[in-house]
């Protein structure tokens, strides 16, 4: 924290404008020595939060490396919370390589990944939380997905955790002062008392963690697997569904031999699509291969989106994928619909739920929107979260939950069984550090470490 760090915090490649920042105490010497005013006279004072118009010049050789924009924060009032700068040059590589090469010799160091906030968190600025927040923010695939992470951004989930806490503090000082004045003539608390206390703080963790199941998907996607026979439409419905001719169709069977992956934004829902080799008997070892893998990704997958042709009886290779298409995970599209309906309804009917079995011909174009409908039917079971009333979506913090309620739970086994309040606070004070994981205020070694190297640097 005492050094100063620097780097580019604007994606790679050209663009109109590119951002370096530097953050430390030598943030504002580090300006002054290498930038001057539009009368190429150094500014010896910089304004503070005021953009600044001049050039980067190279304090070496005089040459001045860019036309720029400039602006100076200082501590508290920055990001990081310590003094800092943020550089606003034309975004091309070789210019924001040589600014930055400057800032480095002028006594800033390389910024590791996610460096700047974990500088924030260290300030107090924000808590972990929040501090994920920004990571999940740059992530967001779809709008839902960023309204659940700029939630969390704004405490949303640090104002739940904060409160639990102060809950379980309460009643641990509650306990510990009858512990430590014993021969104070202070009466014990109530068992019920103690419970009800307990029972509340379950509820409360509970409620949030109902949430999380829809909070994974807006933040981590929803990994979909297209399977089926060969040559039934199963690259069709991803072109279809991409809107582009993303996968190769022929009427070739076996075109497929190794798994195409995208996303695709179903009406908010992040989707990982994995369009999949058509699984069949084949002689061919460069075809099992890529069955091999069509097998392993239907069955890792969440979500499996099952394409047969309802032209045709119901295909041989059936038996063989079944054991990898979840009743409860599956959507049937039975395709080609405009040659005719062929195949065994009833005996597909027993397989899978009549609801998730569709007839559609994926060469028309409102076959989509019917797809759709299905597969956010699917994903919901009529149960849809508002992303404004998710609190959870971070794997994370839904274990460190599951651990604080599985701590308060033993805390009320112990209160029935009558064991002493000296054990009962050991399980309290565990339910507190695994809720202080969540937001930061409890050390985890190498926590830190695990979470901000996730970070693109510059962030």
């Amino acid at each position: 924290m005492e050094d100063t760090i620097t780097a580019v915090s604007t994606p790679p490649g050209e663009g109109g404008i590119g951002i370096i920042r530097i953050s430390g105490k030598k943030s504002p010497d580090i300006l002054n020595n290498i930038f001057v005013g539009k009368n190429l006279k150094p500014i010896k004072t910089i304004i503070e939060r005021k953009a600044h118009y001049g050039y980067i010049r190279d304090p070496a050789t005089g040459e001045r490396i860019d036309e720029v924009l400039a602006v100076y924060m200082k501590s508290p009032r920055s990001y990081t919370t310590q003094d800092m700068v943020e550089i606003n040059c034309h975004g091309g590589t070789v210019i924001l390589k040589r600014v930055l090469d400057i800032c480095i010799r002028e006594g800033a160091r390389p910024a590791e990944p996610g460096e700047f906030t974990l500088r924030a968190f260290l300030g107090g600025r924000i808590d972990l939380t929040q501090a994920e927040a920004v990571m999940d923010l740059i992530r967001a695939k779809t709008d839902q997905a960023r309204e659940v992470a700029f939630s969390q951004l704004k405490g949303s989930l640090s104002v739940q955790i904060n409160k639990l806490m102060e809950q379980l503090m309460n009643l641990l000082i509650q306990l510990e002062v009858r512990i430590d004045f014993c021969e104070e003539d202070i009466p014990p608390l109530d068992p019920s008392f103690k419970k009800q206390e307990i029972r509340q703080v379950i509820a409360k963790i509970e409620e949030i963690l109902k949430s999380f199941e829809s909070g994974k998907i807006y933040r981590e996607g929803l990994t979909t697997a297209i399977v089926g026979p060969p040559n039934v439409g199963k690259s069709t419905l991803l072109n279809l569904l991409l809107g582009e001719e993303r996968a190769i169709v022929t009427h070739i069977p076996g075109t497929t031999r190794d798994r195409i992956e995208e996303s695709y934004n179903l009406r908010g829902i992040p989707l990982i699509l994995t369009d999949t080799a058509g699984i069949r008997r084949s002689g061919d070892p460069v075809e099992e291969i890529g069955i091999g893998i069509s097998r392993e990704t239907a069955k890792k997958s969440r979500l499996v989106i099952l394409v047969l042709d309802s032209s045709q009886k119901l295909p041989p290779e059936l038996e063989e994928i079944l054991p990898l298409t979840d009743r409860d995970k599956t959507v049937v599209i039975m395709n080609k619909s405009d040659l005719g309906v062929r195949y065994e309804k009833e005996i597909l009917k027993r397989y899978f739920d009549e609801r998730f079995i569709t007839e559609v011909s994926l060469l028309s174009p409102d076959s989509r929107q019917k797809i759709e409908e299905k597969l956010l039917e699917k994903v919901y079971l009529g149960d849809r979260e508002s992303p404004a009333e998710i609190l959870l979506s971070n794997a994370r913090h839904g274990d460190a939950l599951q651990k604080c309620r599985e701590s308060l739970l033993q805390a009320q086994k112990s209160i029935d069984e009558g064991v002493p309040d000296d054990f009962i606070t050991i399980d309290l004070q565990a339910a507190l550090d695994f809720l202080g994981e969540i937001t930061g205020k409890t050390s985890v070694e190498g926590l830190l470490d695990r979470i901000f190297s996730q970070f693109c640097i510059g962030k």
